[in-house]
């Protein structure tokens, strides 16, 4: 496919066809943004009006009952005579009844009541008070439409339900009275069902009016609305898009069309409803506070797994029970149409595109015939056939020329393409005996896990070459059942002979390496066997010997880069540096050794030269280099995890500093006490 985008045909095609694709491509966004933001500014609007006027509707009803039970507070608070008959009773249920002889004009309206609360001078006044000063009703006439059974009404004594006298406490508990009570003021209840026999389903809100006369309550008239009526008037006024919530201050949703109980907004995030998105916590406490602050407005609530918007909701207050109707849809469905209309255009425009680049192709076929000999003639000298010439180009125009050009230029490239043939087969010798020997060297060093699994420590170790082969390598060895070597150098240069010296100076310190020789003694012998062998290059060692069950370290450095120790504490720093040549360059060189107490779940990091002087350019030109700060703070940061990430991460991180081919071998040895 690639090599076909090299016709100049196809170059003439896309020449043309590329800019229309991106002037359509312009347009349509372009189109599509504002038509977006026109579509949704539009439906917004036309929902918040919608929910708006729902929202009046619902209020205006609440309204319409409420005012019943103001009405009879009125009439008690006009006539309060008719709260000290001995008939009082039979006149509320009559009073009651007669606000039903139009039963279809409130259908949501389901009973009423007026509670009769007696004075301190009347006699049933000391079994129904407490020391508080809350009394309860020593009657009250509940008048009811019967369920099931269509303008039938009940009437029953809320007081004496069945012969059953409730406690005082069991009045303090019912909301749609106590509220009223202590306030002294109209109350509105939340969503609950009737403990009254036979109404035990039937979900309800109470309008609670207190009657008051000389600063006490002497009657609370309420009126019941049957949640199951809003929903049957809700569920005929479902907007075009999105659905309709009635919630609660206290942040229950009266009204979701999939449930026909009040149920939690936080039921929400797994409804119908809400579309399947997962709604994060957040915008469920804006919306709830926007409904229990009685705010008009939209909230953007967002899906957690996606990242993206979801679902805007739309709150109006009905102020007359403290409700909030929320209009909850899906910005997907307010675009569907706008998407609708985005594919059609885009139909339009492909088809529009399509002619156009035949037309095109069809044009560029007569113009570029000419020079698709020569480029047939090419592929077969790719293929590797330099016989093929060009004929009958005659012409002198520009593929004529190019021709002549052709011709002569095969007549030498036969005798250019032996010459690479030959110089290319002895680089490939050169390149596998290079691979061999650096197989053969990581052979060499020893697996970080050929110690196996140890209840005592942790070990690791890499080395990446700056070539194919090292002068870096690292080594470690039990000594005996209790002292660990551990051994991390840099011989001096890069390549083959590098890593010829990395050999011999690895066999010659394990060859002298044992428990009873120290480490200061151990390099002293290592660089007396070399002078004897080496007078030009040098390897700088760093040799300690550790004891596993102690954690306790006699070192010694040979020119060697300091370790950095991870304290338990979470801060890193060097350890301290004894003296010492490099090994190799002075026959009697001096070495001194220090001593470490590793504590348990301490780190110890050992590297080479290859991090520690990883350079980069900064803006201006000039070189810096990852220096021995980087180093300490990276241990400090990785040194509590395991060597083997502690290894790694050191190595991606400084060639991530680098930011170019590496230009030392990197060597790493991470070991970590548990």
């Amino acid at each position: 496919m690639m090599y076909h985008f090299k016709h100049l045909r196809t170059k003439f095609i896309l020449a043309i066809g590329l800019p229309m694709i991106v002037i359509f491509t312009i347009m349509a966004f372009v189109e599509y943004r504002y038509a977006e933001t026109a579509v949704t500014q539009s439906t917004e609007d036309n929902v918040e009006a919608i929910v708006g006027n729902l929202a009046m509707r619902i209020n205006q009803m609440c309204i319409k009952n409420a005012q019943i039970a103001r009405n009879n507070a009125s009439f008690y608070r006009a006539f309060p005579e008719a709260l000290k008959y001995e008939q009082r009773y039979d006149g509320a249920v009559q009073i009651l009844k007669s606000l039903y002889v139009n039963p279809d004009e409130n259908p949501e309206l389901f009973g009423m009541t007026v509670s009769m609360i007696p004075l301190p001078d009347e006699p049933s006044y000391a079994s129904n008070s407490q020391p508080d000063g809350f009394v309860r009703p020593d009657t009250s006439p509940y008048v009811y439409r019967i369920p099931g059974k269509v303008n039938e009404i009940g009437v029953s004594d809320l007081v004496n339900q069945g012969g059953v006298y409730y406690s005082i406490d069991h009045w303090r508990g019912l909301r749609w009275y106590s509220e009223p009570f202590r306030t002294h003021d109209t109350y509105w209840s939340p969503p609950y069902i009737d403990d009254t026999p036979g109404l035990e389903n039937v979900e309800m809100v109470t309008c609670s009016v207190p009657v008051i006369i000389d600063n006490h309550p002497r009657a609370i008239c309420t009126i019941d609305i049957s949640l199951s009526k809003i929903r049957e008037i809700l569920d005929g006024l479902q907007p075009p898009v999105g659905y309709l919530i009635l919630l609660t201050p206290d942040g229950k949703m009266i009204y979701n069309k999939e449930f026909d109980r009040s149920v939690d907004l936080e039921r929400l995030k797994s409804s119908e409803c809400g579309y399947g998105f997962t709604l994060s916590q957040e915008d469920m406490d804006k919306l709830k506070q926007m409904t229990c602050e009685q705010k008009t407005g939209r909230i953007v609530m967002h899906d957690v797994d996606n990242h993206k918007n979801a679902l805007i909701a739309f709150a109006q207050p009905v102020p007359e029970t403290g409700w909030s109707l929320i209009h909850v849809v899906a910005e997907p469905e307010i675009l569907k149409p706008l998407v609708a209309m985005f594919w059609r255009q885009s139909l339009l425009y492909s088809l529009i595109l399509f002619t156009t680049m035949l037309i095109l192709s069809i044009v560029s076929s007569v113009v570029t015939k000419p020079l698709e000999d020569i480029d047939r003639a090419s592929e077969r000298i790719i293929d590797g056939d330099f016989s093929v010439r060009l004929h009958d180009m005659a012409s002198n125009d520009e593929a004529g020329r190019l021709a002549k050009t052709f011709n002569h230029m095969l007549e030498t490239l036969k005798e250019t393409v032996d010459q690479k043939a030959q110089e290319s087969a002895a680089r490939r010798t050169i390149e596998n005996d290079v691979s061999r020997a650096r197989e053969i060297q990581s052979k060499m060093l020893p697996d970080p896990n050929s110690l196996g699994k140890s209840a005592l420590f942790d070990i690791y170790a890499l080395n990446l070459p700056a070539r194919f082969v090292a002068g870096d390598f690292y080594d470690f060895w039990m000594l005996d059942n209790q002292t660990l070597a551990l051994v991390v150098a840099d011989v001096c240069g890069k390549g083959t002979p590098a890593a010829m010296f990395m050999a011999m100076s690895r066999t010659i310190l394990r060859g002298v390496a044992n428990a009873r020789r120290s480490p200061a003694e151990t390099l002293r012998r290592m660089n007396e066997i070399l002078n004897h062998s080496n007078d030009q290059m040098f390897v700088t060692v760093f040799y300690a010997q550790y004891n596993i069950n102690t954690g306790h370290m006699v070192y010694a450095n040979g020119g060697h880069l300091p370790p950095i120790v991870r304290h338990n504490d979470g801060t890193a720093e060097e350890c301290p540096l004894p003296f010492g040549f490099p090994v190799g360059i002075i026959p009697d060189a001096r070495f001194d050794q220090s001593e470490l107490d590793i504590e348990s779940g301490e780190s110890l990091c050992i590297y080479t030269d290859g991090v520690s002087e990883a350079t980069a350019e900064t803006e201006t030109g000039e070189k810096m280099l990852f220096g021995s700060n980087r180093i300490v703070a990276v241990v400090q940061r990785e040194g509590a995890v395991s060597p083997e990430t502690l290894c790694k991460d050191m190595a991606r991180i400084a060639d991530s500093f680098r930011k170019s081919e590496r230009q030392d071998d990197i060597t790493v040895l991470a070991i970590r006490r548990k």
